[in-house]
């Protein structure tokens, strides 16, 4: 669609947004304007909108490991590799499902990702959450309130399945600290009435 003055129209974020709850698929939020999809300890698939391009971009993302000198941890690069680029967002989402009906084998490890984990979540697990999550709170604006956020949080933590914190865990190593805010505005912060008593 083209807007009277010749320019090509915006892409709405909430649309893609819209589009991607949609999915059938478990793509998870790992930053404002990008979403990831997991498909093995090594790969996953990645959609996000470039704003300054005014495109929608969709690619595999192979994870490649290798030991740096006098490294005893081996250092993960993520290797992006465009498949899909269009204003259209229809029209991404259509190209990937065509994409994974021809690779059957992606196919299959997308639906054993989903159905790997069974059960609460492990001890390990929300060790591990709640350190990131403490830490991400500390690191926020002064205006947030951290001890009943943390409270909040802790709570909350506890109350998830195994799956749940598999995913927030993979989007933790994919985005950082950026996918944990996310979670926490789209799981605390998100209805006027939590705003108002976990913002000082």
């Amino acid at each position: 669609m083209v807007r009277r003055n010749g320019n090509p129209k915006l892409i709405a974020l909430g649309d893609l947004i819209a589009k991607v709850k949609q999915s059938p698929y478990n793509w998870i939020h790992v930053h404002r304007d990008t979403w990831c999809l997991n498909v093995s300890e090594s790969r996953y698939f990645k959609v996000q909108h470039i704003a300054k391009k005014n495109v929608v971009e969709l690619g595999s993302v192979t994870v490649i490991s290798y030991y740096d000198k006098g490294e005893k941890h081996p250092i993960k690069y993520p290797r992006f590799t465009s498949m899909f680029k269009s204003r259209d967002i229809d029209q991404i989402f259509k190209s990937f499902d065509e994409y994974l009906k021809e690779n059957p084998n992606t196919m299959s490890e997308i639906m054993k990702q989903h159905r790997k984990f069974k059960g609460d979540a492990t001890d390990p697990q929300l060790r591990f959450l709640k350190k990131v999550f403490a830490k991400t709170v500390s690191k926020s604006s002064n205006k947030l309130n951290k001890e009943g956020i943390m409270k909040e949080i802790d709570v909350h933590l506890n109350g998830l399945t195994k799956k749940q914190a598999s995913d927030i865990i993979f989007s933790y190593t994919v985005s950082r600290s950026s996918a944990i805010q996310v979670y926490i505005l789209e799981h605390f912060l998100n209805k006027k009435e939590k705003r108002k008593s976990l913002l000082d």
